[in-house]
């Protein structure tokens, strides 16, 4: 239930950010949403009886996010995004990091703050290269098929089961076929949960001019 509440609850921001504020909008949303699956990827959670990352649904989020900026903005809006998002994971990290040499932090934020530099600089190079992946066959695919559904869930969907793969194996080691499958079937489940979002944001289907 607490799943299904943080789609709900991702979905409607990003509605708002495009709706109320555009460009602008789109740029807050994924610098927030770079912050938080940052912080939440640091612990494992159950879903559906699979154990993943928690920041499985910001970071798919991101990717949405990606791909309604390349339908209404283009091509070199989606990268800049993609460039912000990936600075505000660094970013964040460095700030925590600073904190940490305060006098009088605690040993168990240092035990966390250790946990979150090395998954921080996973996602980063992670995200930035299934980022670049994703709004490249997101326009590729656009300008040879009018169908925003197709585009969007083989673009999701290619590049989340590389973010899968990269993100375990560079920030946890090799644990197991088990989190790298599951962190893709939901990341597959949320891809297509996804396409009615493009279409509301988006409107109709159409060929990308960029």
């Amino acid at each position: 239930m607490l799943f299904i509440t943080e789609i709900i609850i991702w979905y409607l921001l990003l509605l708002l950010a495009t709706r109320m504020a555009g460009r602008d909008g789109l740029m807050a949303f994924v610098v927030g949403a770079a912050i938080i699956a940052n912080v939440e990827t640091i612990q494992f959670v159950d879903v559906f009886g699979v154990r993943i990352p928690g920041g499985s649904i910001p970071f798919a989020c991101l990717f949405l996010a990606t791909d309604v900026s390349s339908e209404i903005y283009g091509r070199l809006f989606s990268r800049k995004l993609v460039l912000f998002s990936g600075l505000a994971m660094c970013l964040s990290s460095f700030i925590f990091a600073l904190f940490g040499m305060n006098g009088g932090v605690s040993t168990s934020y240092h035990e966390t703050l250790d946990s979150t530099v090395r998954i921080a600089l996973a996602s980063l190079v992670v995200y930035y290269i299934c980022g670049q992946i994703d709004v490249r066959l997101y326009h590729v695919i656009g300008k040879a098929t009018r169908y925003k559904w197709l585009r969007n869930n083989i673009a999701t969907i290619s590049a989340q089961l590389v973010n899968a793969f990269l993100f375990i194996l560079l920030a946890f080691g090799w644990i197991g076929f088990e989190p790298i499958i599951g962190n893709w079937m939901i990341s597959l489940l949320l891809a297509l949960v996804d396409t009615p979002m493009i279409y509301l944001l988006t409107g109709h289907d159409d060929y990308l001019e960029d």
